[in-house]
């Protein structure tokens, strides 16, 4: 139903324009402009307006002592059940780099507040007097603004530093995964590298190239060194290497070389490696390319940054070394048994791998690489080449460890709490379950693919995250532990525009962002999602599906709501299938595109392209008496 913006006593107008929030006080919806009014309604209208903020209302979060109001100024305003503002506080006094607020959660009765601003930041406030809870900054803080692209370590240290285009420079503590310090830069910086005393930082602003040969370096991170180039595939499939990392203070039996391409891909391998037919280990976690990998001091943690998803990762390097010493004395042995070596004491690794591995670089390969891989014949070989010790896959591994930063490019209202009272949020294709008490991450690593939409059961147990690709997958997991439940089956295309499950969580409804734009009901008959099934599905019609969700009153016949593009059903079950009538909007007003939509108490509530909020009940838009 469109909202009426006039009523009779007083008289009153507003202007029509965009809404971007809603809350509740009592059973009158209040809505937020886009000039930073706070509209009430009663019915379908307009029953005040008042001045609450000086820009855009982007969020109201609402519970049974009134409602708490984020906007592009910056504030943040707690209103009492009269819409009279009892507590008002400023973001940028608690140290917000941006601080328009996007996203909040009032918790009434711990009498806090969860701010998540655009400087991807989560705020935890006291709902008293705005202070600050962890005192020490917010809780979580990544980068902002369009590209991270600087990485480095501190050689002397247990800490690193990262650059973007938002201007910042932030120092963050490898083992006690939080930031140390930051400070704005003068303008966007794509590069940093520490001094080998780790006393200074050195920020770069464009780019060089050089070409050494014959140099020792402590560490290298060229991506066409010559003791490098088989970390390239051997044939041109649009894969570029961005970034790379090798330290070369490591044993020879130990020297590994990371690699990050622009596919969101982590190759560890040995090192060096000369062939393009080396064996490696791959891991993923970044969406689109990483802008930066880099070891920490001792290799003992590595440090990746995506470019684009603009997540900070940090990973554990966990080295075999069982398995490096096993394979040394069956070298030795065997040396020993061909006569290869005149003295146990004497062993040189590098002659037997030569010899055995047969991974020589060929002339065929050469004019192979000059054809395929022409970048490779720019790589200057030095007077004395490396060789290809290995061609096995490294006797180490990644395991991620922390993910920092809130990503809120692709997804709005993704923090949310499970059962336990943990923080459940995504970033790039990870879930995350944040354990702030002991300042510990849980990880679902299943997706291949961005995600794209998440939600969380109403009892917090389970998760549910769809993914961007031309045949997406649902994946519903474990909201407390990480732990995958089951991967349902494929039937979208393109990608995965929202989930959302049921109030009994039996039941979850997808929307696809295939050309008919498709609908699916999924079923856990025991309620514990092991046993899920395809429910039923339909085609969501011609005109592009936003939203679809499930009814939270049971009376109603209508038990499914979806909204697009011109256009509102309210679906039924009948023999099996799905049956959707069109909203009537009567003389209410005209049909508009309905952006979202959500069950409070006995009616459903859509917001508009145009910004009105329209109230149903069942399919018709009614007049609230």
């Amino acid at each position: 139903v469109p909202a009426v913006l006039t009523s009779h006593i007083p008289p009153l107008h507003e202007k029509i324009q965009s809404f971007f929030s809603i809350g509740w006080v009592g059973n009158q919806p209040v809505v937020g402009t886009d000039d930073g009014h706070l509209y009430r309604f009663w019915g379908r209208k307009l029953e005040c307006s008042i001045p609450a903020h000086s820009s855009t209302i982007h969020t109201i979060y609402s519970t049974n002592e009134g409602i708490v109001t984020g906007s592009s100024d910056g504030l943040v305003k707690i209103w009492g059940p009269s819409l009279d503002c009892k507590i008002c506080f400023n973001m940028s006094s608690v140290g917000s780099l941006n601080p328009i607020v996007k996203s909040l959660c009032w918790d009434s009765e711990f009498k806090r507040i969860f701010v998540g601003t655009a400087g991807n930041e989560i705020w935890e406030l006291s709902a008293k007097d705005g202070s600050n809870l962890q005192k020490d900054g917010p809780l979580e803080q990544g980068h902002f603004e369009s590209i991270s692209a600087g990485l480095s370590i501190n050689p002397k240290g247990t800490t690193f530093a990262t650059v973007g285009d938002d201007k910042t420079l932030r120092i963050w503590d490898i083992i006690e995964h939080n930031i140390v310090k930051y400070t704005q830069i003068e303008m966007a910086s794509r590069a940093c590298a520490f001094s080998p005393d780790g006393q200074m930082i050195a920020i770069g602003f464009g780019t060089a190239a050089s070409r050494l040969k014959d140099v020792t370096w402590e560490s290298q991170t060229c991506t066409l060194g010559w003791s490098i180039k088989g970390t390239w595939l051997p044939y041109n499939d649009g894969c570029e290497i961005q970034t790379l990392h090798n330290s070369l203070n490591n044993d020879t039996d130990r020297a590994v070389v990371v690699s990050g391409d622009n596919f969101g891909r982590l190759k560890l391998l040995r090192f060096p490696c000369l062939s393009s037919e080396a064996q490696s280990r791959s891991f993923r976690a970044h969406c689109g390319s990483v802008a930066k990998v880099r070891w920490v001091n001792g290799d003992s943690h590595l440090v990746t940054l995506g470019e684009k998803d603009q997540a900070v990762m940090v990973w554990n390097h966990d080295v075999d070394n069982d398995a490096i010493n096993d394979k040394i004395s069956e070298t030795r042995t065997m040396l020993m048994e061909s006569g290869g070596c005149d003295c146990e004491g004497e062993y040189n690794d590098w002659d037997y791998n030569i010899k055995q591995s047969g991974m020589k670089v060929t002339q065929e390969e050469n004019e192979h690489d000059a054809l395929c891989r022409p970048w490779v014949t720019s790589m200057v070989e030095p007077r004395v080449p490396p060789h290809d010790l290995d061609p096995d896959r490294p006797l180490s591994k990644l395991k991620l460890d922390f993910s920092h930063g809130l990503q809120t490019q692709f997804l709005h209202n993704s923090v949310v709490y499970n059962s336990h009272g943990n923080i459940v949020f995504s970033t790039a294709k990870i879930g995350v379950i944040y354990d702030r008490g002991d300042h510990k991450q849980q990880f679902y690593q299943k997706h291949k693919r961005k995600i794209s939409t998440l939600c969380i059961s109403p009892q917090g147990r389970f998760a549910a995250s769809g993914e961007i690709g031309l045949r997406p997958r649902i994946h519903i997991w474990d909201a407390q532990t990480g732990a995958q439940i089951i991967l349902l089956p494929e039937f979208h295309r393109k990608g995965i525009k929202c989930v959302a499950f049921s109030p009994d969580a039996k039941k979850v409804v997808s929307v696809g962002a295939d050309s008919d734009n498709s609908i699916c009901i999924w079923k856990s008959h025991s309620g514990e999602w092991h046993d899920a099934t395809m429910h039923s599905n339909t085609k969501g019609g011609a005109y592009q599906v936003f939203f679809a969700q499930f009814t939270a009153f049971d009376h109603c016949p209508n038990f499914l709501v979806s909204g697009g593009k011109d256009h509102i059903n309210f679906w039924t079950e009948k023999g099996g299938g799905l049956n959707s009538s069109k909203g009537i909007f009567g003389l209410v007003g005209d049909i508009q595109t309905m952006i979202c939509g959500a069950s409070v108490g006995t009616r459903f509530v859509t917001g508009a392209l145009n910004g009105c909020l329209y109230v149903w009940e069942e399919k018709k838009a009614r007049k609230d008496n």
